[in-house]
């Protein structure tokens, strides 16, 4: 029996590594720009899909990936197995997916990739706000756009975006400019606690798959505190207390605003 309806205790561990997993790889592409000036424009140029990706869904990015590496049938074989979540992570972490990858044409490589890193930037806007990029894209709300370019500069390319500039620029706002630059410096809007990242990423996988109301306070609490340790409770009276807080802001800052 699986503890988190989908997900077993050793799935949602798995899950949790590969975000950390996705996360490396984009700061790795990061410090070869830095490492190799030389390469960076290319390197620019091949990653100058992502801002329109940004604009899609996770999991519809993810659907298009397989597609593109001719995977198309994959999920469904995936659900004739007694454990289709395990059948997928088996998938991409045993090399079936980046053995996939390297049989495709150079172009749809680069739009895969591309697809890939964009995931990887919703992964982090988890992290950061418990939003992926494309939730705080689609609200156009303008400082759900500041926290999109606070998270990936990057998507400041975005056509959402671009399109909120085109009327900022028309309209002369220059209340908005002020705003996005300092987005762009990553000096506003406010960035929430850093050592709760990945307690927040666990709570939104956590919502996404149906789980989170069904645990209890204290559930939550081993969850994060003794078996994933991700929230540090060194140092509380009441840990137990010290989750629910953290977990009913979670769910606040999840509430759409009327």
């Amino acid at each position: 029996m699986k503890e988190y309806k989908k997900l077993s205790r050793k799935q949602l561990k798995s899950y949790y590594a590969d975000l950390y997993a996705a996360n490396s790889g984009s700061a790795e592409l990061q410090q070869l720009s830095v490492d190799r000036p030389d390469e960076a424009a290319e390197l620019a140029e091949f990653l100058s899909l992502k801002p329109v990706f940004l604009e899609v869904s996770p999991i519809h990015l993810i659907s298009a990936m397989l597609c593109l590496i001719g995977g198309a049938e994959l999920p469904k074989f995936w659900l004739t197995e007694i454990d289709p979540q395990q059948a997928a992570l088996d998938f991409f972490n045993d090399g079936g997916f980046d053995r996939a990858l390297d049989a495709v044409g150079t172009d749809n490589q680069q739009i895969v990739v591309n697809m890939a890193m964009a995931v990887a930037s919703n992964l982090q806007s988890i992290q950061v706000f418990g939003s992926s990029i494309f939730e705080l894209l689609m609200l156009r709300e303008d400082e759900d756009l500041f926290r999109a370019v606070l998270v990936d500069r990057s998507a400041v390319s975005a056509p959402v975006v671009q399109r909120r500039i085109q009327l900022a620029e028309s309209q002369q706002d220059g209340q908005f400019f002020d705003k996005l630059a300092k987005a762009l410096k990553k000096s506003r809007p406010s960035m929430p606690e850093a050592s709760l990242n990945e307690s927040r990423a666990v709570l939104y996988l956590l919502e996404d798959i149906g789980a989170l109301e069904e645990l209890t306070h204290s559930d939550v609490t081993r969850l994060l505190v003794d078996e994933l340790e991700v929230y540090d409770d060194e140092g509380l009276k009441d840990p137990v207390a010290a989750v629910t807080k953290f977990v009913q802001r979670f769910k606040k800052a999840r509430t759409p605003k009327p």
